[in-house]
């Protein structure tokens, strides 16, 4: 008899034939499963046939590779130590250490952390400002055979005091200036300034190997929905692996330089100081200024002869911003969260290879990598993630479990080497997240990201959460644990938070029910003594009830955009033709009609990044260079405005200061200057910024005159008598006098 005959019209614009062709072999696989399984529910039968299952597989795994699977970390630096003991491997603002030093110090510091009865499997705090000292506190935990856990000075007090309690560490690896941001009285304390000396005295020699590739490396704490952070327990096997495989993808060498710019309690900084040590690179560790002030990067950029800097793209875009032109010797690595096709762009013009980098925490660091060209970055929305690494599996998985087809979104979840232990005493999470590879024959875990993705090819493309997951500015954050340091605040009955806005722009802002409870600028600073400063919602709203959906859910879609808390009554208009063009540009950037010269940049929802673009916004348009410090200083448009003319500032207040008084023949450096005396410090000696000119002079030399009109001159330009020095409250110039 006839067959059944289906003819499927599409347009074009929308689908190109193989999709359209690939539905159809999907509709047909599943009209044969229902006629085989009349007995199965719509759900439960297949689409995709075997064929295309085992070519999905295939497409999901990275490339198998050996490793050398007996390795520790601290034990891979030992040997490049060995190799090229006299080779520089660190440095930091114009001090540096060589490999064999490194290798000899870390080592007595796991002495010392040994005679203080840290042994094998414990866990180390490590609070430190960013220097040379970091690292070896770092390689010297692990030489102890206990696994780190890095803490941010800067996180409030409160919050480190949550971190050390939760994981129980044994001891804090720290500095005197450090002591009173820990709970030191209930803490066993070796500071690394005050203790010097008895560190010194270990010899460094003879240290016996205490961990093996399955023992714990650090445990980092992320984000938790339940409002305690969460720390996940990575081994040295799987930094190991990741490690292997980055150097030959992204790759690097020993001739690379790679500069660190971001916080260890953040895991990327794993790859930023292990991947140059394990291949004989240098790492250029830059100051936390650095970090966060685009024209002091690229500053470090230039003067370290970098060659790699991975960073997130908040940090690349505060970087183009600040004016860098770019340099074509640099590898430009970006991750942490999603990178605008708009920015890539931006970088492919201004590095010699861009890369686009993506993994969570529990998966260590990085599962998949992209090499960002042309073709990538046409059009708009974010760049591909790439396909997986080394000894990486990479599945999307239906609501079912299932594998899903291509072009098909579903929840990616990550097998393979990298995979973590799990959350550190929360068995419970830890049993839901980490879960048996039901895909994988050769067995093993999987670790369920919550990212929602779909595949194309050997690339998956991000389509955004599943849960209350988000990013901002490349930090992780559970949007519960926010709403949870909420509620505990006095007369809040419900709090809920969202993320609103795109890109680096994005920001969070709480919503929040209640009697009696405070204003929302006293909401935030009060949840920031407990919440690092990313965590902290730009601003929070007050409601007389929360929008709801018919079953009794938030209704997130409606709640309303966010209005500045009373912002009528603190508005003070611009008394000056700077103030007001200073105002249009906060207003253009922190996203509202009007800002008052009283009001504070922070309370309205500016955060470090932005306020680098304020500070390049400020620079290009008004031609006034202000320090990134000045800002903190004085966040409110009067304040700011007053440190530039002196003349608005009131009398008992800061005065510019190239136009200060300074005693006997001191004076402070002019903004430029700082920037050449900081680069000077990183490299000293270095002449790339002097001005140079040959000139030939026919004729008789009158000596004696060619002497008086230098005299001349040298008298009349005081510039030309000065010397900068470095003085207790920072760099200033000597002027010399007239002889």
């Amino acid at each position: 008899g006839r067959g059944l005959a289906l003819s499927l019209e599409y347009d074009a614009a929308l689908f190109d034939e193989a999709t359209i062709r690939r539905m159809l072999r999907h509709f047909e696989t599943l009209l044969r499963d229902a006629v085989e399984h009349p007995d199965r529910r719509i759900g439960e039968l297949r689409m995709l046939s075997d064929e295309e299952r085992r070519e999905l597989i295939a497409r999901s795994c990275g490339e198998p590779f050996d490793y050398p699977r007996e390795a520790t970390v601290h034990g891979l630096v030992s040997e490049q130590a060995r190799r090229t003991p006299h080779r520089v491997a660190l440095s930091f603002e114009g001090t540096s250490m060589t490999y064999a030093e490194l290798d000899r110090r870390s080592s007595q510091l796991a002495q010392a952390l040994r005679a203080r009865g840290v042994c094998s499997g414990a866990l180390v705090a490590v609070c430190l400002d960013r220097s040379l000292e970091l690292v070896v506190a770092l390689l010297g935990v692990l030489k102890a055979g206990a696994a780190y856990v890095p803490v941010d000075p800067l996180f409030p007090p409160h919050r480190i005091a949550l971190m050390l309690e939760s994981s129980g560490v044994a001891l804090v690896v720290s500095q005197k200036s450090l002591v009173d941001r820990l709970p030191a009285d209930r803490l066993d304390l070796l500071l690394v300034d005050a203790d010097r000396e008895a560190i010194a005295r270990g010899s460094g020699e003879g240290l016996e190997e205490a961990a093996t590739s399955t023992s714990l490396c650090y445990v980092i704490f992320t984000s938790g929905s339940t409002g305690r952070p969460k720390g996940v327990m990575v081994e040295h096997r799987s930094v190991v692996n990741l490690l292997s495989w980055m150097q030959t993808e992204p790759g690097l060498s020993e001739r690379d330089v790679m500069l660190a710019v971001t916080t260890v309690s953040f895991d990327i900084a794993v790859v930023e100081l292990y991947l140059p040590l394990v291949v004989g690179a240098r790492v250029e560790v830059a100051s936390r200024e650095v970090g966060r002030d685009g024209r002091l990067l690229q500053a470090a950029i230039g003067a370290s002869g970098a060659t790699v800097l991975q960073a997130t793209p908040a940090t690349w875009r505060m970087l183009v911003e600040s004016g860098w032109e770019g340099d074509e010797r640099m590898a430009a690595w970006s991750g942490g969260e999603g990178l605008a096709k708009e920015l890539g762009r931006e970088l492919l013009g201004r590095a010699r290879e861009v890369w686009n980098l993506y993994g969570p925490t529990e998966t260590t660091v990085w599962s998949s990598a992209k090499r960002v060209d042309e073709a990538a970055v046409e059009g708009r929305g974010v760049v591909s993630v790439g396909r997986a690494m080394g000894n990486t599996r990479l599945w999307v998985l239906d609501e079912r479990g299932e594998l899903a087809a291509e072009g098909v979104s579903g929840e990616l979840w990550i097998g393979g080497e990298g995979v973590a232990r799990g959350y550190l005493g929360q068995e419970e999470v830890t049993r839901e997240r980490f879960v048996a590879d039901r895909v994988w024959d050769g067995g093993g875990r999987m670790y369920g990201t919550g990212d929602v993705v779909r595949r194309r090819g050997e690339e998956v493309e991000y389509v955004g959460r599943r849960d209350g997951q988000v990013k901002v500015r490349g930090y992780r954050v559970e949007v519960g644990e926010v709403e949870s340091a909420l509620r505990q605040e006095a007369g809040v009955r419900e709090a809920v938070v969202v993320a609103r806005g795109e890109g680096e722009g994005r920001r969070l802002v709480g919503y929040v029910v209640g009697e009696g409870m405070a204003d929302g600028r006293a909401l935030r600073r009060a949840i920031g003594e407990r919440l690092p400063e990313y965590m902290v919602p730009g601003v929070v709203v007050r409601l007389e009830e929360l929008p709801l959906t018919p079953n009794g859910k938030v209704d997130r879609a409606r709640l309303p955009e966010p209005e500045r808390e009373g912002a009528a009554d603190a508005y003070v208009a611009p008394r000056s033709e700077l103030e007001a063009a200073v105002a249009g540009i906060w207003a253009e950037l922190l996203g509202v009609e009007r800002v008052g010269v009283e009001e504070n940049f922070f309370e309205l929802g500016g955060h470090s990044l932005l306020a680098t673009r304020l500070l390049a916004r400020l620079r290009a348009t008004l031609g006034i260079d202000v320090p990134l410090r000045t800002l903190f200083d004085h966040p409110t448009i009067a304040g700011l405005v007053a440190t530039i003319e002196p003349s608005s500032a009131p009398a008992h207040g800061d005065q510019n200061r190239d136009t200060a008084e300074a005693p006997s023949g001191q004076y402070p450096l002019s903004y430029e200057q700082e920037r050449l005396w900081f680069l000077d410090q990183l490299q000293p000696g270095d002449a790339s910024y002097n001005l140079h000119r040959t000139m030939r002079l026919r004729g008789a030399l009158d000596e004696r005159a060619l002497e008086r009109a230098l005299d001349a001159i040298v008298a009349r330009h005081d510039v030309l008598r000065a010397t900068f020095k470095a003085g207790e409250e920072g760099p200033y110039q000597e002027i010399a006098p007239d002889c």
